[in-house]
């Protein structure tokens, strides 16, 4: 299961997918931490309607700045009612 931070995440997703061997679920996650050029508190949307129970996850972000939005979004997929104990939960970011 992958899920990809919208939108800046997308082309990155799409490009790690590429090179993958298997097949995967795609997802998505909306977090928004800015409003213009100032900073907010990060709100995130995660509602999967896919079943993630039992299964490995991997959170695809663009960059990783502070790691609050890490962690928030890390928390988030793990309090959604859909998942119970991913056998691993991985987060990747193609900068930081």
């Amino acid at each position: 299961m992958v899920i990809s931070i919208l939108k800046g995440a997308v082309f990155f997703t799409v490009d790690l997918l590429k090179h993958l061997n298997n097949e995967v679920v795609l997802d998505f996650i909306r977090i928004k931490s800015y409003e213009g050029e100032v900073k907010k508190d990060t709100k995130l949307t995660f509602s999967s309607d896919i079943p993630l129970e039992g299964k490995n996850v991997l959170i695809v972000d663009e960059g990783l700045n502070t790691g609050l939005t890490m962690m928030a979004c890390i928390k988030s997929v793990i309090n959604c009612k859909a998942i119970f104990s991913p056998p691993n939960l991985n987060y990747i970011s193609l900068y930081f």
